[in-house]
């Protein structure tokens, strides 16, 4: 078969010179031999389909079917499979992000993308002699489902203002049209929630907004918007944060010795406790005893709950619901312990543990031979769930950020906060 297919090649054509460059098109380097390159080339994939996911984008194309072509020596029709793809290349810009799929599968899944953002996608097969045609670009907008639709605002008062009106809506409601506002969780400090009687478009919540802030007694309103853990696919990030033991990173600012292996009298923490906002805290033999009560700030909304694996239920966005025993009830509760945020739906992922690890790199205990160094390995970490499997809401991480820092919020219990030092 080797011999036969050398014999094919035009006399101005090196095979190895035709090798797998995968910017160079394989048709174009077989542009003059029309047998050659349907011999040779790999077929363009067909059939690609670009579906939106939550901060990502599924591609799929059809199976290759190995192509029939004629051998000129025998006159008679042969399968040849010479000509199928051996890989699969997936490029999406902005960002050039290239994925390279190998010849078995026909999905990709491309994760850690922006929610809105549009992106074009394009697909090729890749054989040693090249890149097929190249199919796109496609357009594609990663969604979570809920863009474009808004269902809740926070509204800030102004000092002494009561956020209920008379008849039970919110203070502002008369400045606006066709939409009843009804305020819903007191967060603190004059900030509330204000729940919409229907959901509207981006647009006509602008147009709310506006009409609420030209009412005196509001100083501010925006979106409640959903908040979601950065998705960093890049296995080299861990290598690049310099902000950590780089040049210019904490180690350096605070002239810790190299390893970061020993604490530093006055800088190591001692006295400090710091909120972790995230997605709660795990057990974990590294963090020892300085872990705080905290809180668990994750609301229990109905138009928040969706599928988390393939056609399965829907199902909370407060993960507590797999064993509130374990984790606490649904909804704001005081068990900051994370269930988990592992999804089996587009992006698809394990657990992260997101706020276990933020709060290892703040306070992980220094010489136990056991994981990392803790930056400030002497502080208490007061562990505050606001995120979960589906994100968080912007008002659930406000509320987390006033409680942190001393506030009163409205039904929750400030015992913990008393009990910091």
């Amino acid at each position: 078969m080797s011999v036969t297919l050398f014999s094919l090649l035009p006399l101005s054509v090196n095979r190895a010179s035709a090798l797998a460059d995968q910017n160079d098109r394989c048709s174009e380097i077989f542009a003059v031999d029309a047998t050659q390159r349907a011999v040779d080339c790999p077929s363009a994939p067909t059939g690609v389909r670009v579906l939106p996911a939550d901060q990502g984008v599924e591609v799929s194309w059809d199976a290759t079917a190995i192509e029939n072509s004629v051998d000129d020596t025998s006159a008679n029709t042969t399968t040849n499979d010479v000509n199928t793809a051996t890989s699969f290349q997936v490029k999406l810009s902005p960002g050039d992000i290239v994925v390279n799929v190998a010849a078995t599968s026909h999905t990709a899944l491309v994760s850690g993308l922006m929610n809105g953002k549009v992106y074009e996608v394009t697909v090729v097969a890749i054989n040693e002699f090249g890149a097929s045609e190249i199919v796109g670009p496609l357009s594609v907008t990663p969604t979570s489902g809920l863009e474009g639709v808004v269902g809740q605002l926070v509204v800030q008062y102004e000092d002494g203002v009561d956020a209920n009106a008379s008849d039970g809506t919110a203070t502002g409601s008369e400045s606006v049209d066709n939409v009843e506002l009804t305020s819903s969780v007191d967060l603190g400090e004059g900030l509330h929630t204000v729940e919409l009687s229907e959901s509207v478009t981006e647009a006509e919540a602008r147009v709310i907004i506006d009409e609420l802030e030209s009412d005196p007694r509001i100083a501010w309103v925006e979106v409640d918007e959903i908040l979601l853990t950065a998705d960093v696919s890049d296995p080299d990030y861990s290598t690049r944060q310099w902000n950590l033991w780089g040049e210019f990173g904490i180690d350096r600012s605070l002239r810790v010795p190299e390893p970061l292996t020993d604490s530093i009298s006055g800088a190591n923490g001692q006295g400090v406790a710091v909120a972790v906002i995230d997605t709660g805290i795990a057990p974990h033999s590294d963090l020892g005893q300085q872990v705080l009560q905290g809180y668990d700030f994750v609301s229990d909304r109905l138009e928040l709950w969706a599928a988390r694996g393939p056609e399965g239920d829907r199902v909370a966005c407060d993960g507590d619901y797999v064993d509130p025993e374990t984790f606490g009830s649904m909804g704001w509760d005081a068990n900051p312990a994370d269930p988990g945020d592992w999804r089996g739906v587009a992006p698809v992922r394990p657990s992260s543990w997101h706020g276990t690890h933020v709060a290892g790199i703040v306070g992980a205990q220094t010489n136990n031979g056991i994981g990392i160094a803790g930056v400030a390995s002497g502080a208490r970490i007061v562990p505050i769930r606001a995120l979960s499997w589906n994100g968080g809401l912007s008002s659930d991480v406000a509320a987390a950020i006033i409680w942190a820092a001393g506030g009163h919020i409205a039904g929750v219990d400030d015992k913990a906060l008393r009990n910091r030092s």
